[in-house]
């Protein structure tokens, strides 16, 4: 009896223990457990197609910042109807087969029309493959070439699409598209050598000068005083400039490039992050890298209407003339 008692006992207190207690753990979780913002941006990460309470695609905004910390930097700048692109080696120790790892972030995705890309490589090359099938469509669709313009809305149009596509990732990397418009095979003249660039949200700018990928801001300042020092050079030398303001003069043209070609070089030099403390003995800085120089001129000689020549392994002021001008390559 004393037993039954006891087991009796001991159940009333089971069952008031799970009927008092219960609710009100419950309802304090419900009034005062505040809401956790690990969870809130899990679940916005879930999804690209889903904004989160500030109006942001996180994905996207992962993919601007992924290009803009962990890419590596591409200087682009225009001037008339010519233009020069920098692009950094990404490793200190560049060997032969890795600089030729450095081309594969430039495309040519249509006669005198190149896509440059920073960040994941993989994504450059998939975007690049696209960009390219999509210039053909539009020259069997229009009977002509695509217009630089018309090619750089492409690019931006599928980074966009990729934004708001569910089951998708963003393209991973900054697309900046260069070139000439060409008709029927002719230069037209009433354009100049366009520069255009999109983020991975597919905004889409049109720029005299631009740069993408690490301390993207800083080479951007730089690039810009970089610019006024060519427009003065251009206006202070008179011979062989016309009324519309263009050098048409070769001598003229072959200065305006090597000025770029070295304040772009110079640039990255006076950077902390690639310059080595010896110099190369003429009293600049050497880099702890290798660059590639591409240089972008009218002809109507070559394919698209362009002449492109690539310079690889520069590292210093000097090798830009001795590369650039005597021993690089065209294509």
């Amino acid at each position: 009896m004393k037993q039954f008692d006891f087991l009796q006992t001991i159940l009333v207190l089971l069952l008031f223990a799970t009927t008092a207690i219960q609710p009100a753990h419950s309802a304090h979780s419900a009034r005062k457990r505040p809401p956790s913002r690990k969870i809130n941006t899990a679940k916005y990460d879930r999804s690209i197609s889903i904004f989160n309470e500030d109006g942001q695609l996180l994905q996207v905004d992962y993919a601007i910042h992924g290009t803009t910390l962990r890419g590596q930097p591409i200087l682009c700048m225009s001037y008339n109807n010519t233009a020069v692109l920098c692009i950094v080696n990404s490793s200190n120790k560049a060997s032969e087969g890795q600089m030729q790892m450095v081309a594969e972030k430039v495309h040519r995705v249509d006669e005198g029309i190149l896509l440059v890309t920073t960040g994941l490589a993989g994504d450059g090359r998939a975007l690049a493959q696209s960009t390219r099938m999509t210039c053909q469509r539009l020259r069997m669709d229009h009977g002509e070439p695509p217009t630089v313009y018309e090619v750089a809305r492409e690019v931006a149009n599928i980074q966009h699409e990729l934004t708001r596509t569910a089951g998708a990732r963003p393209i991973g990397c900054t697309a900046t598209v260069v070139g000439l418009n060409a008709v029927a095979g002719q230069q037209r003249n009433d354009n100049a050598m366009q520069l255009f660039q999109s983020e991975p949200g597919g905004v889409l700018e049109e720029y005299n000068f631009c740069a993408a990928g690490k301390q993207r801001r800083e080479f951007e300042e730089k690039l810009d005083d970089l610019w006024g020092k060519v427009a003065f050079t251009t206006t202070s030398r008179t011979s062989g400039e016309h009324e519309d303001g263009q050098v048409n003069d070769e001598s003229n043209v072959t200065t305006i490039l090597e000025e770029m070609a070295r304040g772009m070089v110079k640039i990255i030099l006076d950077d902390p992050n690639y310059a080595n403390d010896v110099n190369d003995g003429d009293g600049n800085n050497a880099l702890n890298c290798k660059m590639d120089l591409w240089v972008l001129q009218p002809d109507s000689t070559r394919r698209g209407g362009v002449k492109i020549k690539c310079a690889r392994g520069v590292a210093s002021v000097d090798d830009v003339e001795k590369l650039l001008f005597a021993s690089s390559s065209s294509i």
